[in-house]
């Protein structure tokens, strides 16, 4: 008999030691599939299952262990819950109604991509513009995208011309005492620190990948430049209120 491990790891071995991630994902299809004809799911169950099945392989307890971390991290994510037809036994799960949704995703990295930049933590127009891009694979683009929404934002706010842009904007946007977007009540140093920040953060995020080439591979790294990004824009918006 063919189990829904089988499809996707070429033995009982390469199972056992998969990523716990890769290998809940593999569950999670399983799972989602199993639901679609009316059936929820038990831990224990799952794993009787493979023992019975694998009995004549040799038992595996790295393989009964790997399963149960999949399990917790398909817990963990919100991605299975309890079923609440049978919420008294607290021992029978579903997948969750975002579960269907990621289960449909090509691959275990496009899901990783879309929970490591929550859309909900991000300002609407970065939300808009590079999350879509961040979430094809394109991190590079999106880190861009992320900060031209930051200078676009400045200039609007400040009723700059095109030919104003990058760190020379950002400095007089900022300007201490008398920018268009500078709080006068802050202490000098503290104006001028924000200035720096953001002069620092388009020279660094933005102008970089407007004359080389930069290569961001990891989707955190990106991640964490874009939610800068979406915290710059924030202070845009205030301070922008209070004009």
């Amino acid at each position: 008999m063919t189990t829904w491990l089988d499809e996707h790891f070429k033995d009982l071995e390469a199972a056992a030691h998969a990523n716990h991630e890769e290998l809940a994902w593999v569950m999670l299809k399983h799972l989602v599939s199993n639901e679609k004809k009316g059936q929820t799911a038990c831990l224990t169950n799952l794993i009787n299952d493979l023992e019975r099945e694998y009995r004549s392989h040799g038992h595996s307890e790295d393989l009964m262990v790997a399963i149960s971390e999949a399990w917790s991290w398909l817990v963990s994510e919100c991605l299975i819950v309890p079923d609440p037809r049978q919420a008294s036994t607290g021992i029978w799960y579903r997948p969750a109604r975002r579960a269907r949704k990621a289960a449909e995703e090509a691959t275990l990295e496009a899901y990783i991509r879309s929970s490591a930049l929550p859309a909900e933590l991000l300002h609407p127009r970065i939300q808009e513009r590079a999350l879509p891009i961040f979430r094809q694979g394109d991190f590079d683009t999106a880190v861009f995208c992320a900060f031209k929404q930051v200078e676009v934002a400045v200039r609007e706010a400040c009723g700059y011309s095109e030919s104003d842009f990058g760190r020379p904007m950002m400095r007089k946007a900022f300007a201490k005492i008398d920018g268009p977007l500078t709080d006068a009540n802050m202490p000098v140093a503290e104006q001028e620190s924000l200035a720096e920040l953001f002069a620092g953060a388009i020279g660094s995020y933005k102008n970089p990948s407007s004359h080389r080439t930069v290569t961001i591979i990891e989707a955190s790294e990106a991640a964490e430049m874009i939610f800068l990004a979406s915290h710059l824009m924030r202070i845009v918006d205030a301070r922008t209120d209070k004009q």
